[in-house]
């Protein structure tokens, strides 16, 4: 589902990013990040927290890759105020993405701090645990942290019950909020969507791969990025789609576990899909 980090609003052109248009990771931010934390870093106060200003930025690299690559649940302070969202990971960006993207936000809109370089993030991929990061976790040395896993502070899922609403709380709330409502011109309602209740297929597939460009929702047109959420159990997804096609007056059937891992075990995307890429799919 959303979250994203994966990603809160219309994805933003590159001129919008402020600055010109050849700096390495700026194309990566405004696809994937923008939305969230806005196209000058501001974020979105008690939502996504600003990546100006702040030490979560310009300070440890390590850490901050790991955030990246890994993810991020519970509370966290930023710039004084609490953040207790989800942020998918986004692992299946390229180590000299990943590297661009943290260097780019480590040194625009007045952060000057210095680049990331892709070895590093080489370095930090190889040794990162399995599962979300937390504050607690991030505060443990990397390599300690992967050898104690299992060990208390690592989450190895984001939830501790396969629940639907759980899975939906920490997930997709955020973005789809509590009532399934969305929000106007920045994420679909989930409340009445034929793209909920319809082909049980291409919602797994939008949860496992993600979904970018434009798709139009209950009479609306929205064009942003949900990053995959492919890092749920075949469990959790089945749980939560079950969840959301029978919430807030949607009637639709359930979605077993072993639906959503045959999905799983045929899907090779390493980008968002689009709706005319589900299309394609669908017809296959």
């Amino acid at each position: 589902m959303a979250r994203a980090l994966a990603t809160l609003g219309l994805v933003l052109g590159l001129s919008a990013c402020g600055g010109g248009t050849g700096v390495p990771g700026q194309a990566t931010y405004a696809r994937y990040c923008a939305s969230c934390h806005g196209n000058t870093g501001l974020g979105i106060p008690g939502l996504y927290p600003p990546l100006v200003g702040t030490d979560w930025v310009t300070g440890d690299e390590e850490r901050l890759i790991r955030i990246v690559l890994g993810g991020m649940q519970g509370p966290m302070v930023v710039n004084g105020v609490t953040y207790n969202n989800v942020m998918p990971p986004h692992n299946f960006f390229s180590d000299t993405q990943t590297a661009d993207v943290i260097t780019y936000i480590r040194s625009a809109w007045g952060n000057t701090a210095g680049a990331v370089t892709a070895a590093e993030v080489t370095r930090v991929r190889s040794l990162l645990p399995t599962g979300l990061q937390t504050v607690a976790l991030l505060e443990q040395p990397l390599a300690a942290s992967t050898a104690s896993e299992g060990s208390e502070g690592l989450v190895e899922t984001p939830v501790v019950a396969v629940n639907g609403a759980s899975v939906y709380r920490q997930v997709c709330q955020a973005c789809h909020q509590d009532d399934g409502q969305g929000l106007t011109g920045l994420f679909p309602p989930l409340a009445g969507a034929d793209w909920v209740t319809g082909d049980a297929d291409r919602l797994i597939r939008i949860v496992l791969g993600g979904l970018q460009g434009e798709i139009e929702v209950a009479g609306v047109v929205y064009n942003g990025v949900m990053v995959s959420q492919a890092y749920l159990s075949d469990e959790e997804v089945s749980a939560v789609l079950t969840y959301v096609r029978q919430a807030w007056g949607n009637d639709a059937p359930a979605i077993a576990a072993s639906d959503v891992e045959a999905i799983r075990s045929g899907m090779t995307r390493t980008t968002p899909w689009t709706v005319e890429e589900l299309e394609a799919a669908g017809a296959e």
